[in-house]
């Protein structure tokens, strides 16, 4: 949009060579505006009428503020789907999807566009429309907004997300430092038949298996959640840095 905001100023040339340059300043710019919607009409949307008007002056700046918002009205409605609008659509699916999947709190990156294409149907075309790269880009800006939203949890390097927050806080964490405190007093007993105990807290690749599938998983399977293997249940530790793996064989 053009605005010209020093109408006050050429108003006080009242000849009439003043008032014939005015006008054909006035004339130029809307030329210039014209070329402009010509040159740039595939990237730039240029509002066709030039205002001329004292900006001192509430009565003539409302046109404008008035247009602005028509202009961005039309544009969140009609031209393009509201980008807003489908996160937070996309927010409150993804939170009923995870009442009425209670057992299955974590997702892979798969079923998380599954779930895009379900809430939207724009989602739905953007991510079909998209060249592979684009879309796991597109994918990976609606996960962000989602957990900045704390919908969901994005784990790093990772191919899973969370899709209930409060079961990673409240059943995995609090799973976890149940077994830290078992483990400290297996250590405390000298019996480790229960716990791998290591000494220098590193354990073998095969320690950490047995570890993963004999507690970890065990007690997930106990408590009927699905969706995890012992490979996305290391994987989810290791995200969450609560363990690392070190150079070296086994």
């Amino acid at each position: 949009m053009v605005v010209l905001t020093h109408k006050d100023k050429t108003e006080k040339k009242t000849g009439l060579r003043e008032q014939t340059r005015v006008s054909n300043y006035i004339q130029m710019a809307e030329q210039i505006v014209s070329r402009l919607q010509r040159e740039f009409s595939d990237v730039l949307n240029v509002h066709p009428k030039v205002y001329c008007v004292n900006a001192r002056h509430k009565e003539e700046v409302r046109p404008i503020v008035t247009q602005i918002y028509s202009t961005m009205k039309d544009l969140f409605t009609e031209k393009l789907f509201s980008v807003p609008e489908a996160c937070c659509r996309m927010s409150q699916h993804i939170l009923q999807w995870a009442v009425e999947n209670e057992k299955r709190p974590v997702i892979t990156h798969d079923e998380f566009s599954a779930l895009c294409t379900e809430a939207h149907p724009a989602l739905k075309s953007l991510l079909q429309n998209l060249p592979a790269p684009n879309r796991f880009k597109a994918l990976q800006a609606i996960a962000s907004y989602l957990q900045d939203a704390g919908t969901i949890i994005r784990l790093r390097d990772s191919n899973l997300l969370v899709a209930n927050p409060n079961w990673l806080t409240n059943v995995f964490l609090g799973s976890l430092i149940g077994m830290e405190q078992g483990f400290q007093h297996a250590a405390e007993s000298n019996s480790g038949a229960e716990y791998p105990i290591s000494s220098d807290g590193i354990l073998s690749q095969f320690e950490c298996n047995t570890f993963v599938v004999d507690h970890l998983l065990q007690h997930l399977q106990t408590d009927r959640y699905t969706g995890f293997t012992p490979m996305n249940v290391q994987s989810l530790l290791e995200s969450l840095d609560l363990c690392f793996k070190v150079s070296g064989n086994g």
